[in-house]
């Protein structure tokens, strides 16, 4: 699809809230939190994280998957969750970040790395997205935009209010021929062909209030997405279609008895996926199901001290032409602990896992410390211990894959800084992440790549995270960036220094906004260093700057916005021999129509 990196409204910089480490059942630390997702109507959650997020997100042309890397991790140490269920792929792991419209979210958190809060999976961090706000009023409002290379989006959303129940709709889709021109390895210029994405679905919420309990709450979540994958660089033509579509069903229910909080949350999901490339002969049918259930309470034994549990039970299933049919159960159980004292706070947590298939007993610890040196001003600690499970492709996969493969495991630590004064917020984190036994794909004997453990290497990720939000008057302005090295440690020797392969050592962005009356004009940069593509750092992709200029203007119920991305017309690459889209443009229409006064 054609990625756009126009920034929508630099008048909501504000709405990227910085928060400190907070109590939960199942315990939380936040990194940032994007509250507002207005201004990226008809985009995409991977188009939000390269506008405000620190994490790395892997946007390649047209419709190749989209990825996110967060402090050195890959897809499927990164992951995602919908209103508290994990919705990451159970067969390979990842999630492409295409097929999560921001039309179907209000709010996304990106989270620090632990495994004794949230389970499987969060080896280098995760991504929490909630559909979950509904509107105190009648409202109705629809978007639609079009922009270069045929791209056209739409999004209309709906609530209705009852005595009894409150209903909210979300139908959203985007088409795209993503035809634009690249440089090919020669230099020369030519045109993408076979690029076509288009994705339809929408999301419905319904919630019942009841007299003498908190509301219950149903969400479906449908969606179909049909791909033309480009060829590469390398490749003279490409007949590779896939066709993704999903169906969620999530529901949740929290109740209040004296001390105690309960909330019980149950979903299913069911996905599939199917890929054809007549050229090589290649046709593959995928489904899998996902089914979750977590109860939680916490009971609140005194003003300053509270203790909770959590006991999750998951079920996955999965279906495919390389492995046939394959089933894994796991069940988890969790003891979390607040206490606070004058200035400080401490949480700990600690989670016990068990699988059905296999003997790998995961036990989890984590400790966050939080001090208020004074108001406005506070220091997080957090050390953790994590894991993630093999996939199925990693298990089953014919041929390749390796039963016998357990767990990967990482210990993470960091210390955080939140400053926050008048219209100025301020954050830095330092970090430290140890990954072990890691699963790769590597050369096999027999001629073909095998997923394998990797024995005797450590990978150490660590750097540095800065964030600031400054705001005063008509002006808006933000600057996010990040600072890693990733390096290995094998066979006891020293860390060598060199940067592990595609991962940049600098990333980030920044913006910078002003109102006048109606109108809203805005400049952003998105920014990446060199990225290696060899062990020996001797070959690199080279840093890029990405300009993004933009105009709004809001008058009543109307709001029309025009942008200009890759303002430089720069040809870059941020994968190996995968072209990304040069200068384009974006023109958006919202409407909105509120029936009564908010209560």
């Amino acid at each position: 699809m054609c990625l756009s990196l126009s920034v929508s409204v630099m008048g909501q910089i504000d709405s990227v809230v910085l928060k400190q480490t907070i109590l939960t059942p199942r315990g939380k630390t936040r990194v940032a939190v994007l509250d507002s997702l207005e201004e990226f109507q008809g985009e995409t959650i991977a188009e939000a994280l390269v506008q405000r997020g620190l994490a790395f997100v892997r946007l390649p042309a047209a419709g190749g998957l989209t990825t996110v890397s967060v402090r050195g991790g890959n897809s499927e140490q990164t992951t995602f969750f919908w209103n508290g269920i994990s919705i990451q792929n159970t067969l390979n792991g990842s999630l492409d970040l295409n097929l999560l419209p921001s039309d179907a979210f209000d709010r996304v958190e990106l989270n620090s790395v632990n495994s004794g809060n949230t389970g499987s999976g969060t080896i280098a961090g995760s991504v929490s997205l909630t559909s979950s706000r509904f509107d105190t009023a009648n409202r109705f409002s629809a978007h639609v935009g079009y922009g270069s290379f045929n791209r056209l989006s739409y999004g209309l959303n709906a609530t209705v209010l009852a005595r009894s129940t409150a209903i909210k709709a979300v139908v959203f889709g985007r088409n795209a021929q993503n035809n634009y021109p690249y440089e090919d390895l020669r230099g020369e210029v030519r045109n993408l062909h076979h690029a076509q994405f288009v994705t339809n679905g929408f999301i419905y919420q319904q919630r019942f209030f009841f007299k003498r309990s908190n509301p219950l709450t149903i969400r479906v979540w449908n969606q179909a997405t049909h791909r033309e994958i480009p060829p590469t660089l390398v490749e003279a033509q490409s007949q590779k279609y896939q066709q993704d579509r999903s169906t969620r069903i999530q529901s949740d229910w929290s109740a209040v008895f004296g001390k105690k909080r309960l909330k019980l949350n149950a979903g299913h999901f069911t996905e599939d996926l199917n890929y054809q490339d007549s050229l090589s002969n290649i046709y593959g049918e995928y489904r899998f199901y996902n089914t979750t259930f977590i109860a939680q309470i916490l009971h609140l034994e005194s003003r300053n001290f509270s203790y909770g549990i959590d006991l999750e039970a998951r079920d996955f299933r999965g279906v495919s032409d390389t492995f046939y049919k394959k089933d894994r159960q796991e069940f988890a159980q969790a003891l979390h602990l607040s206490f606070k004292r004058g200035k400080s706070h401490v949480q700990s947590s600690v989670r016990l896992v068990q699988y059905s298939t296999t003997d790998d007993r995961p036990l989890l610890l984590s400790v966050n410390y939080t001090y208020r040196l004074k108001r406005g001003l506070r220091i997080l600690t957090l050390l953790s211990t994590n894991y993630r499970m093999p996939t199925f492709n990693n298990l089953y996969w014919r041929p390749g894959g390796n039963p016998d493969l357990v767990s990967e495991r990482s210990t993470n630590s960091e210390l955080t800084c939140l400053a926050s004064r008048k219209k100025l917020r301020g954050r830095v984190t330092l970090f430290s992440n140890f990954i072990e036994d890691q699963i790769r794909w590597l050369p096999g004997g027999n001629g073909y790549f095998e997923a394998q453990q990797v024995v005797g290497q450590t990978q150490w990720n660590r750097g540095l995270e800065a964030g600031l939000t400054w705001r005063k008057k008509k002006i808006d302005a933000f600057v996010n960036t990040s600072v890693l090295r990733s390096t290995k440690l094998q066979d006891n020797s020293p860390f060598t220094g060199n940067q592990q392969t595609y991962i940049p050592h600098l990333q980030g962005n920044s913006g910078v906004g002003y109102r006048f009356g109606s109108l809203k004009a805005a400049y952003q940069t998105w920014f990446v260093g060199r990225r290696y593509t060899d062990a020996e750092n001797t070959e690199y992709l080279p840093g890029l700057i990405i300009h993004t200029v933009k105009l709004s203007y809001e008058k009543g119920r109307i709001q029309a916005t025009g942008s200009i991305a890759n303002l430089g017309n720069l040809y870059y690459t941020l994968m190996p021999y995968t072209p990304n889209i040069p200068r384009n443009f974006n023109l958006k229409f919202s409407y909105t129509f509120i029936k009564n006064k908010e209560q």
